[in-house]
């Protein structure tokens, strides 16, 4: 992956061949799907991220939802990306993911966000919520509900969060709320 960021793409090549040679073939899917978005060949890197669904490995199988609905929302294709975030969250909750649950509600909420749609970005941010209320995820549900108009829930956020104990967990107890205040402020 760095490769990729680096700007060299015959090293990524050269790791993909080695990831294959090890049997990884998920690993390597998912880095020739970003090999293959860097360098705009955009049909094989919808076909790789789809392929990862049916991997045996769980990481990748449940990572494949993310990473379709990633690039789908890069493409402009929201609709789509909404769909595959949709299908991800049902498979976590058969199988108990609640915190990969939480993290794709509020990447759907900010699609919905995106989308100019308040209502059902509150509604993606309230379910992200019931799933998880870590800072992490708090904090980010709480920014898109102040961003979409909701600032006496988002303050209802962070006083949950202050609540919590969140001095405990410096610094980044003080960066989530500080953050957060600053969303509502705004």
């Amino acid at each position: 992956m760095y490769s990729l960021a680096l700007d060299r793409e015959n090293d990524t090549g050269r790791w993909i061949g080695r990831l294959r040679e090890m049997g990884q073939q998920a690993d390597a899917d998912a880095v020739e799907g970003d090999l293959s978005f860097v360098q705009g060949q955009y049909a094989n890197t919808e076909q790789l991220f789809a392929g990862l669904r049916k991997s045996t490995d769980p990481y990748w199988a449940t990572l494949s939802y993310s990473l379709q609905a990633c690039f789908l929302a890069e493409r402009g294709r929201y609709k789509d990306a909404i769909r595959a975030l949709q299908d991800g969250i049902e498979a976590d909750r058969s199988a108990g993911r609640i915190a990969i649950e939480s993290d794709r509600l509020i990447f759907l909420g900010y699609l919905f966000y995106k989308k100019g749609d308040a209502a059902l970005c509150h509604d993606a941010c309230n379910r992200a919520l019931d799933c998880d209320r870590s800072l992490q995820r708090a904090m980010q549900a709480g920014t898109l509900l102040a961003r979409t108009g909701f600032e006496t829930e988002a303050q209802q956020v962070l006083d949950g969060i202050v609540k919590s104990g969140a001095k405990k967990y410096r610094p980044i107890g003080e960066v989530v709320t500080h953050r957060l205040r600053g969303e509502i402020l705004f």
